[in-house]
């Protein structure tokens, strides 16, 4: 059966990590991508052959992968460019020993790409090639690697919201005037929790992440449902505390909230 959610600690946001990029603009440097803010970014200073290794001093299984920019900002790539992820035993990428080509969702925004068994590397890089950029630098906020949580049995009953921060007030004569802010996601769901292993997966990835530490939450990563695995991916942090509610029809279920972290 395939797995309908995936939660992902993120291997690159780890204190212990070092960051190699080809080029970064002193103002922007690639350490910006441990960094909980996807406000924070690694700019380049080039456009062609740009990369960044992250070394995660030791070898670690990873099986899902995703790429965020700024949000709410347009993406600073164009349909020529070439994305791969990589992993290898070293931090020579000449010949990969995992390599993959994946490609930016022009209507999400952002880059995924999960795999049904592990790959396990301690050096991981990000390649982009995008020779016809005409900004003249690249811009990437997070270059998430890590290896999943799966469960099953999320499929209906979920409630996705878009929440609009601006600020909007209307003078008696009918003149609204706006304080614009930024559009953040939050994605709400009771997930089902079929025997006691899955309860102590879940609570234990709680323990982990706790409401301060981002992580990836995707839903139908093998599009298995919708076939559209992007719609519903979100970098964010657990907004509620952990209960798990005893269900007659099911071990367990875990009420939670996960709000988009811009």
């Amino acid at each position: 059966m395939a797995d309908t959610l995936r939660l992902v600690r993120d291997y690159t946001s780890f204190s212990d990590v070092d960051f190699t990029a080809s080029t970064e603009d002193s103002e922007f440097p690639a350490t910006n991508l441990a960094d909980q803010l996807r406000s924070k970014v690694w700019r380049t200073t080039s456009v062609s052959s740009q990369s960044v290794i992250v070394d995660l001093q030791s070898q670690e299984e990873a099986d899902s992968f995703a790429v965020f920019f700024r949000a709410n900002q347009p993406v600073k790539l164009t349909g020529g460019a070439t994305i791969k992820v990589e992993g290898n035993a070293s931090a020579d990428f000449t010949s990969p020993l995992f390599s993959t080509t994946v490609t930016l969702d022009t209507d999400n925004l952002v880059i995924s790409h999960f795999l049904t068994s592990s790959e396990s590397h301690r050096y991981w890089r990000l390649f982009i090639d995008d020779p016809g950029n005409p900004y003249g630098h690249l811009e990437v906020s997070k270059f998430v690697v890590g290896k999943s949580e799966k469960f099953t049995g999320v499929t209906r009953g979920f409630k996705w919201s878009n929440i609009d921060a601006s600020k909007t007030q209307r003078t008696a004569f009918g003149q609204m005037y706006s304080d614009v802010l930024p559009v953040r996601k939050r994605f709400e769901f009771e997930l089902p929790l079929e025997d006691f292993s899955n309860f102590e997966r879940a609570i234990n990835f709680y323990g982990l992440v706790g409401k301060t530490e981002g992580f990836l939450t995707a839903l139908d990563p093998e599009e298995a449902i919708w076939g559209e695995k992007d719609r519903f991916l979100l970098w964010g942090n657990f907004s509620s505390d952990f209960e798990a509610v005893d269900n007659p029809s099911v071990y367990f279920t875990m009420p939670f909230a996960v709000e988009e972290q811009l």
